[in-house]
């Protein structure tokens, strides 16, 4: 595949009217809310550091929120003062039905996730939340996306941008696309116009100019990374632990143990909420089909990992405070057997990036 014309990112009018926010963490902020800086932006957080979140499920600027009842009980809202003044026009409050206020985060309510374990915890994304963010300064048409280097830069529809230390023209142009700036942009936080012998006008970043590569044709893809070309990584990955390895699978690529058998993090909440028939698997059922991942000792959390004790005191991993299991079905490396059957699909496989397989997820 290749790019037919270059990547033009807005117009100057909109390059000039786009107001620079470098200092959001040291900007006015509630005083229930703090955030934490990170390469693409920053993550807001309660004061002492524990992850927000907002739902797609609501609609910005509604002044009504879709978590009430059993959600609110484990997505507690984060509740503002009868007399809030909110700090900029990012901030608002609403009243909700139990009559208490909540803050909203440009015009989204937030919220805090009763899972997160620990400070820095992002156990809540998923199922249609997401951490609460403010992304870095960008020209109109850039964003960030996920990818398995971590947050990058990327295109508006979420191509991964590239730099290189020397100069693309003449038939480098077949492969990489330039990032075209407006004639008229301006400087804006890490992003500068350069201008291109061919009279054009390219964004760079950090003195570097930007590319998007032909052969990436969705969110996430990388296939320009090396060879001298360097995918803008903004923040790395979350870590893992030293015993994890990477196995494939008909639903792509995703995290097993050190003998390849395929991890499950085990969510007991949708095995009461999914199924209501009586076909959930409890007690003897687990104990038949699926064996815990056992940890040594306790360990400080790595990443989206942690140790966490049983209800026999035994002491098991987790994933985003999930605990993780092996299927006793399985006997290959990459084997999915383990969601062949309805009632075991309380049990995620943790793939490595976003599947096609139906009911998986990156997030357990």
């Amino acid at each position: 595949m290749q790019f037919a014309v270059r990547i033009a990112l807005g117009y100057a009018a909109a390059v000039l009217a786009f107001a620079p926010f470098n200092a959001f963490a040291q900007g006015p902020l509630p005083g229930e809310v703090a955030a934490t800086k990170l390469g693409h932006g920053w993550r807001l957080t309660d004061p002492k550091g524990m992850t927000l979140y907002i739902s797609d499920a609501d609609e910005r600027g509604s002044g009504k929120s879709s978590c009430s009842d059993e959600c609110a009980d484990v997505r507690a809202p984060v509740l503002a003062p009868a007399d809030a003044v909110p700090p900029s026009k990012d901030w608002a409050t609403i009243d909700r039905a139990s009559g208490v206020r909540q803050w909203t985060f440009r015009g989204k309510p937030l919220h805090a996730f009763a899972r997160d374990a620990f400070p820095g915890a992002v156990f809540g994304e998923g199922d249609g939340w997401s951490a609460a963010f403010r992304p870095i300064d960008m020209p109109p048409g850039v964003s960030t996306q996920r990818t398995l280097l971590g947050q990058v830069l990327a295109t508006a529809t979420g191509l991964t941008l590239y730099t290189t230390a020397q100069d693309c023209t003449g038939t480098c142009l077949d492969t990489w696309t330039p990032v075209i700036a407006p004639r008229l942009a301006r400087p804006l936080g890490d992003f500068t116009p350069a201008n291109r012998a061919d009279g054009d006008v390219q964004w760079s970043f950090q003195g570097k100019t930007l590319y998007a590569h032909a052969r990436d044709a969705k969110p996430g893809d990388t296939y320009g990374n090396g060879g001298g070309w360097n995918a803008v990584v903004l923040e790395p990955p979350p870590p893992v632990p030293g015993w994890v390895t990477v196995a494939m699978s008909d639903g792509g690529e995703l995290l097993a143990d050190p003998n390849g058998m395929t991890l499950y993090a085990y969510d007991e909440a949708r095995n009461h909420l999914v199924y209501v028939r009586g076909e959930d698997c409890f007690g003897p059922c687990i104990v038949e089909s699926w064996a815990p991942v056992a940890a040594d000792a306790t360990v400080p959390p790595i990443g989206d990992w942690s140790v966490i004790t049983a209800e026999d005191g035994a002491l098991q991993w987790a994933y985003k405070g999930q605990p993780l299991y092996i299927s006793k079905r399985e006997t290959r490396r990459g084997d999915l057997n383990g969601i062949a059957l309805r009632r075991h699909r309380a049990w995620r496989p943790i793939m490595r990036a976003m599947p096609s397989l139906q009911g998986a997820s990156p997030n357990g």
